[in-house]
């Protein structure tokens, strides 16, 4: 599987569970990856686009967080200088920030953001 096929495993995961609770259909996708040149680049950049942003956010808090990110790498990816810088930010926010390789490990993850009360 790819980052890509793992991270629509997780969000079609995540919209059956909001059948049963609604905070798994609460996750959303920050659509920051892909090359735009041009116009279309220069309008992304005044609309927020900021280079780093992770993947994913719950925006659901729980005892610990006031919501959750996460950036989905897959294979041998790794992360880029703005992804550490936006890390930083984030964590510093008060945000959970994690790494996830796999649909299961994301799962995992979103499963004990919620848990914790």
């Amino acid at each position: 599987m790819s980052e890509t096929t793992e991270q629509i495993a997780l969000i079609e995961y995540c919209d059956w569970r909001a059948n049963q609770d609604w905070r798994w259909g609460s996750i959303f996708h920050i659509p920051n990856q892909g090359k735009r040149t041009g116009f279309t680049h220069g309008q992304f950049i005044k609309m927020g686009l900021r280079p780093g942003m992770p993947d994913l956010m719950l925006p659901i808090p729980n005892s610990a967080y006031p919501g959750l990110f996460i950036e989905m790498k897959h294979g041998k990816g790794v992360l880029s200088p703005n992804q550490k810088e936006r890390r930083e930010i984030l964590t510093r926010a008060g945000y959970l920030w994690v790494e996830a390789r796999s649909f299961e490990q994301a799962r995992s993850i979103i499963e004990g953001h919620l848990l914790l009360k």
